[in-house]
């Protein structure tokens, strides 16, 4: 058994959460055209209802996600999810997650200020265990700062969201 506090763990995880991102797994076998277009054709509506990670997937290798797209795919997905366990083996939440920390102040910040997204997300995170990462995240808003570069957050745009994430973090416990 490896040990959790060592510094060999914390770099294999490090690598393995690299390596998890959706940059080094998909390559888009097209140019996506931005994301209302391909998302309204009939072929993009089943796509997102059949297999929404996928398409979530494929977005964030084409660098288009938005608001959108994560509350689309999350609400696809949670009609999927027939159980806490089918929530958990989807790694939805860790998919996201691994986005999140890819990603700019900017979408950090666009991630966190839908409700709608932290309502559906914090079901993904407790079913998987994210608990932690959940609360890093309240850490960050309490600092306002969501790290990376444009990151910084006002002081009451980030109670705000820290409101909302706390109490969407509690019901999605229940």
């Amino acid at each position: 058994l490896s040990n959790p506090e060592s510094s060999a763990h914390a770099t294999d995880q490090h690598l393995q959460n690299i390596l998890d991102n959706p940059l080094f797994r998909i390559t888009p076998t097209k140019p996506i055209s931005r994301e209302p277009t391909t998302l309204q054709s009939i072929e993009g509506q089943r796509r997102l209802a059949e297999e929404p990670m996928a398409v979530f997937d494929q977005m964030a290798a084409a660098g288009s996600v938005t608001t959108l797209t994560i509350n689309d795919c999350l609400k696809s997905q949670l009609l999927l999810s027939r159980s806490p366990a089918d929530m958990n083996t989807s790694r939805v939440a860790s998919r996201i997650v691994d986005w999140y920390w890819a990603s700019d102040g900017t979408s950090r910040h666009m991630l966190l200020r839908l409700r709608s997204v932290t309502t559906s997300l914090t079901k993904f995170m407790v079913a998987e265990g994210l608990h932690s990462t959940v609360m890093k995240w309240l850490q960050m808003l309490m600092s306002q700062d969501l790290g990376s570069q444009n990151g910084r957050m006002t002081e009451g745009l980030a109670r705000q969201t820290f409101n909302h994430l706390l109490v969407d973090f509690i019901d999605a416990e229940f």
